[in-house]
C-alpha cells in the first residue's frame, strides 16, 4: 500500500499487485552500473521478483520521505524502473528466465543499492 498523487491536491491509496502488471516487451536500457542475481544453478523461485519489486517500491517512497509514489516509476510484470529522488538515482530491474538483472544509474549509490537488494532478497528467503 502506498499513496499516489491523483492530482495536485488529492492523494489516493493504491495497492501494488505484481501479478496484475502487464509484461513489457522491450525495456529501454539505462546507462549505469549493472549486476545480476543469478539463479541458473537452480531456478528463479516464483514470486521472488514480484516481492522484490514491492519492497523496492515501498523503500523508494520511504527514502524520499514523501507521502506519494514517484510518478516517474514504471512497473511491469518483467521490468521496472524506479527512481529514488533523495539519492538522485534510477534503478532498473528486469526478470529474465533464471536471473534478475539490476542497473543503477549513479556510481555513488550503486553499492548501497546492491547491499539493499541483497538484504531484501535475504528477507524474502527467510
Amino acid at each position: 500500500e502506498w499513496k499516489h498523487r491523483k492530482d495536485s491536491n488529492v492523494l489516493e491509496t493504491n495497492f501494488l499487485v505484481p501479478s496484475l502488471l502487464k509484461p513489457f516487451s522491450r525495456p529501454k536500457p539505462m546507462g549505469g552500473y549493472l549486476c545480476a542475481f543469478d539463479f541458473s544453478e537452480s531456478f528463479l523461485p516464483i514470486g521472488v521478483y514480484d516481492r522484490l519489486l514491492c519492497l523496492l517500491t515501498a523503500h523508494s517512497v520511504w527514502v524520499d520521505g514523501s507521502d506519494a509514489a514517484n510518478d516517474e516509476n514504471n512497473l511491469y510484470a518483467n521490468w521496472a524502473e524506479i527512481f529514488i529522488q533523495a539519492w538522485d538515482t534510477g534503478i532498473q530491474m528486469e526478470r529474465e528466465k533464471s536471473r534478475i538483472v539490476v542497473t543503477v544509474s549513479c556510481s555513488s549509490t550503486a553499492g548501497t543499492v546492491l547491499q539493499m537488494l541483497e538484504s531484501m532478497l535475504t528477507k524474502i528467503n527467510n
